[in-house]
């Protein structure tokens, strides 16, 4: 038997336009009545997904993971996956979704050309802690901070290779027709 999960009473939804880049057009609502009939200036397309009200934080800051894989060949499927990736994290403290937030993007997305406006975006350049501080971390930093906190990083590194693999079988069709 399915167990289906209870809606939440009042979900959130994030809307991106599909033509977009670098976090503009996106916007944050309940309704769909809140909805901009154009969302960005290239598109009157967009994305709808249920946001997410209760991520991971890391220093009470919503961050997103950066994996980078290479396909060296279509046949035989090769493909690399970087054991070192990058981490973006907004310049803002979390609160969870409400009508009151919404627009305040430098606390729900991590896209650098939006956070980067931000007066207190901190970004480390030298320094042997140089990718393990401030608004742009490492991979490894996020599995370290993970491991510390005793919650099992080798678990979340498995998960995300399953998407990754899920993700390149699911258009590895597409590259070779």
């Amino acid at each position: 038997m399915i167990e289906l999960k209870k809606r939440k009473k009042d979900p959130t939804y994030i809307g991106k336009p599909t033509k977009g880049s670098q976090g503009y057009g996106i916007v944050l609502f309940n309704d769909i009545k809140d909805v901009p009939t154009k969302l960005h200036k290239n598109s009157n397309e967009y994305l709808v997904q249920e946001y997410i009200s209760r991520p991971l934080l890391i220093e009470r800051l919503k961050f997103d993971l950066r994996i980078y894989i290479l396909v060296t060949c279509l046949e035989p499927f090769t493909v690399f996956i970087a054991k070192e990736g990058m981490s973006r994290f907004c310049t803002r403290q979390y609160s969870p979704p409400s009508k009151y937030n919404f627009s305040k993007i430098m606390m729900h997305l991590t896209n650098y050309s939006l956070n980067k406006k931000n007066e207190e975006v901190k970004y480390e350049f030298n320094g042997e802690d140089a990718l393990n501080t401030g608004h742009k971390r490492t991979l490894s930093f996020v599995m370290n901070y993970l491991k510390e906190r005793n919650q099992n990083h080798e678990i979340v590194w498995k998960k995300i290779m399953e998407i990754c693999t899920m993700i390149l079988l699911s258009f590895h069709p597409f590259l070779i027709f």
